[in-house]
């Protein structure tokens, strides 16, 4: 649905995909702007409005994002799971109230650490 000049706002899933579809002709809005660097050059993924740039590095990043990879990590989000499991049931057993929102990033630290330095930060064993 057109809601002003050059605005509009999309409801329908399947034109989503079409607007959103890896190799989309159709460019970011100014939207992406604020959320990147103010440079053109140093704009991350995220931000990156020029087609061409976004596609370059886009492609850089690919593999880290396949199945293959994600099958790959899978070991290490499973060992960090067990842990968050085991803590969440002694906090239960002793009915400690705890902060799910920070139990839940220090659980995605100890992921990330595990991904990419093969070794948790501790967050979820102090």
């Amino acid at each position: 649905m057109r809601i002003s000049p050059n605005r509009y706002s999309i409801a329908n899933a399947e034109a989503v995909r079409q607007i959103y579809v890896h190799g989309s002709k159709l460019a970011k809005s100014d939207f992406y702007s604020p959320f990147g660097n103010p440079h053109a050059h140093l704009r991350d993924m995220f931000s990156e409005q020029d087609i061409r740039r976004h596609s370059e590095k886009r492609r850089g990043v690919a593999a880290l994002y396949s199945l293959t990879a994600m099958l790959h990590y899978e070991p290490f989000v499973d060992n960090c799971n067990a842990v968050l499991c085991e803590r969440l049931s002694g906090f239960c057993q002793q009915r400690t109230a705890i902060s799910i929102p920070q139990w839940m990033q220090f659980y995605a630290f100890d992921v990330i650490g595990e991904i990419t330095v093969n070794d948790h930060w501790g967050m979820q064993r102090f």
